[in-house]
C-alpha cells in the first residue's frame, strides 16, 4: 500500500544534473554543500537527504518534490526548464506540523489512530511531528502524503497554505 523510500532519487538527481550539464561540484555549490562527495553519495543512494535538502534540490531543478521522491515518476518523465533555478537558502518546513494536524483533524482522526494506520509504534510520534519537534523520514513522509491523499509538495512547501478547500492529491500536485 505505501510507497517506500525513493529508489530512483539518486538516478533523478544524476539525470537532472546531466540534463543541465552541471558537475557534482556545481550542484554542491548551488546547494551550499561542503563538497561534491555529498552529491555523489546522493546519486549512488548511500546517503539520504534531509527534507530541507530535498526542497533545495527540487527548487534548484524547478521540479516538485513529488517528481523527485515518488518512484512512480521516472527521471525521463520529469519536465525540466531551460535553465536550473536557484534553491532557497534555508527552506523552513515550519508548516509541516500544522498541515499534518489540519489533515488529521479534518479527517476526524486521533493521533493514536493515525499512528496505527501509518505503522508507528507510538502516538507520541505524531505529536512530535505536529509540534515540529521531529522531522519525518522520507518513507514516513510518503506514507503521510498517501494516507491523507495529498502531494508531498503540500506537506513540505510552506508557501502552500495549511487550509485548502479540498486537500485532494489532484488539487495539490
Amino acid at each position: 500500500m505505501w510507497e517506500s523510500m525513493s529508489r530512483l532519487l539518486g538516478v533523478k538527481i544524476r539525470h537532472l544534473r546531466r540534463r543541465y550539464r552541471l558537475t557534482q561540484t556545481d550542484v554542491a555549490q548551488r546547494l551550499s554543500l561542503a563538497t561534491h562527495s555529498h552529491v555523489s553519495h546522493l546519486e549512488t543512494g548511500t546517503k539520504t537527504p534531509s527534507l530541507s535538502l530535498v526542497l533545495k534540490i527540487a527548487n534548484l531543478f524547478g521540479i516538485t518534490t513529488d517528481d523527485l521522491l515518488r518512484d512512480t515518476i521516472t527521471a525521463d518523465q520529469i519536465s525540466v526548464h531551460d535553465q536550473p533555478g536557484s534553491p532557497d537558502d534555508q527552506p523552513q518546513l515550519q508548516q509541516l506540523g500544522a498541515k499534518l494536524r489540519y489533515l488529521r483533524i479534518r479527517g476526524d482522526w486521533t493521533q493514536a489512530e493515525v499512528s496505527r494506520e501509518l505503522g508507528l509504534a507510538a502516538q507520541a510520534h505524531i505529536s512530535y511531528l505536529e509540534s515540529n519537534r521531529k522531522e519525518p523520514s522520507i518513507d514516513l513522509l510518503l506514507k503521510i502524503a498517501d494516507f491523507f491523499g495529498v502531494s508531498i509538495d503540500y506537506l513540505l512547501r510552506d508557501e502552500i497554505p495549511v487550509e485548502l478547500d479540498s486537500p485532494a492529491q489532484d488539487d495539490l500536485s
